[in-house]
């Protein structure tokens, strides 16, 4: 991504480039740093991201495996009950 700024009928304006070839973009450009830095920032944010959803998978799993012992107690009981009340 390349950043340049740009003046248009007075008014200041940025001109953001989308390159497929990052050695295209000028490391000498003011803006570059800038970019740098944002890209790093959302790095982070994504990695933070897909570790909170990790732990987010790993209780609905966990939760999941408790209510299917649940579930499964609460057959067995009922079976109890019935045989209980047809004896």
């Amino acid at each position: 991504m390349a950043v340049q700024p740009v003046s248009s009928d007075g008014e200041d304006l940025f001109l953001i480039c989308f390159v497929d070839d990052p050695t295209s973009v000028s490391r000498k450009s003011p803006h570059f740093g800038a970019g740098r830095a944002a890209h790093r920032r959302l790095e982070k944010e994504l990695a933070t991201t897909r570790a909170e959803l990790e732990g987010a998978i790993r209780n609905l799993e966990t939760s999941s495996d408790e209510q299917k012992q649940v579930n499964q107690e609460a057959l067995s009981l009922n079976e109890e009950y019935q045989s209980t009340n047809e004896s």
